[in-house]
């Protein structure tokens, strides 16, 4: 693809063929995406964008490569994963992200992955992941980018069960809540805790540990 791209219908890729996202965005209106043969998405500037007004889900029997960037956008019932996808970053402007036990953030190589709640311009509350996904960070780190929201942010499933980060980013003016426990940033990067805009709120069973 050159260029961001709609699709308002289903997109099938059928057995033996390759579908190829490229250094462009596609944004997917309609209400699913099938896949029965090749759907490439790992170039750097890659992006898989879910914009939809109905339940829209992520399937079919074929091989679908590291996903660079995941976005959900969907105000009609969010989004759900029907078959396993690795993802490097994943967005979550709009509507829960579902079937989650079916996705893996990161693979493993040395590089940021990434998970966003929320987006500049937000006129509401966006979405969450609906169950734990698996976490591959390997040589690379997890970064938390907390964005805004009009309502505050209760940390959920988008910590490790290790409960280690690399960098957290609060910048939701409606602020955001630890739970679940404590929390330890690496700081294996500088700047590890960036506080940008709104309240973080621990408590004594829910602490903020800096460093390794």
């Amino acid at each position: 693809l050159a260029g961001t791209s709609f699709n308002f219908g289903t997109l099938l890729v059928t057995a033996g063929a390759t579908f190829d996202i490229g250094a462009a965005t596609f944004v997917q209106v309609g209400p699913s995406i099938t896949n029965n043969g090749t759907f490439l998405a790992s170039t750097a500037a890659s992006g898989l964008y879910f914009q939809g007004t109905v339940p829209q889900t992520l399937g079919g029997t074929g091989t679908y490569s590291v996903i660079r960037s995941l976005s959900i956008d969907n105000s009609g019932g969010g989004v759900t994963l029907l078959v396993p996808v690795v993802a490097a970053r994943v967005n979550l402007f709009t509507g829960n992200l579902n079937g989650t036990s079916n996705l893996t953030v990161g693979d493993g190589t040395a590089i940021f992955f990434v998970i966003q709640i929320g987006t500049t311009g937000n006129t509401g509350t966006s979405g969450s992941l609906a169950s734990a996904p698996a976490f591959n960070i390997g040589s690379g780190a997890l970064q938390l980018v907390y964005a805004p929201e009009t309502t505050a942010r209760t940390i959920g499933f988008e910590i490790p069960t290790a409960r280690t980060v690399d960098v957290v980013l609060i910048a939701n003016p409606a602020g955001v809540i630890l739970a679940g426990g404590n929390l330890t940033i690496s700081g294996v990067s500088d700047g590890s805790l960036i506080l940008s805009s709104g309240i973080l709120t621990t408590s004594a069973a829910n602490t903020v540990v800096l460093g390794p």
